[in-house]
């Protein structure tokens, strides 16, 4: 049976920082929460080694390569590590009192190095160690297939 669509789940934008709800945009057309709204994302390459042109699109963000086309941003994201370039804590005061400090955190890094480097928020990426009993060799049997055989030739 299928499911009606409900207005605002069909898509939710992640922050690339920190991977909280993205609330804003900002100056370079990044879908980033109110801590993130000042801050630039570094120049990004590509696999070849080129560097990639931001766009935006109908489904969000993506990267433009001169040589290998368009790249989608969670695979950018992977390759590149992603820091907040803007200053070293933003500051950005709401109302009398209060004030949000944002840390810049790298979100995706290229290298997998210790446990006490960036988390990766993105569900798929996690991927679980199995230990695997060792198979048995089993000795084939050798059968005789006869053309009259209801089993096989029915």
């Amino acid at each position: 049976m299928r499911m009606p669509k409900r207005y605002g789940q069909s898509r939710v934008d992640a922050c690339p920082f920190c991977g909280k709800q993205a609330v804003t945009i900002s100056k370079e057309g990044i879908p980033v929460c109110l801590a993130h709204k000042h801050a630039k994302l570094n120049d990004m390459k590509c696999i070849c080694g080129d560097y990639l042109e931001l766009m935006t699109g109908k489904f969000g963000i993506f990267f433009k390569c001169e040589r290998c086309g368009t790249l989608n941003m969670n695979k950018v994201f992977e390759i590149n590590k992603i820091e907040d370039v803007s200053d070293d804590e933003a500051e950005i005061s709401s109302g009398k009192n209060k004030k949000i400090t944002a840390k810049p955190k790298p979100l995706f890094n290229s290298s997998s190095g210790s446990k006490s480097e960036s988390k990766s928020f993105n569900k798929f990426s996690k991927k679980k160690q199995v230990k695997r009993k060792p198979i048995p060799p089993k000795n084939p049997k050798e059968i005789i297939v006869r053309s009259d055989d209801p089993m096989y030739f029915d």
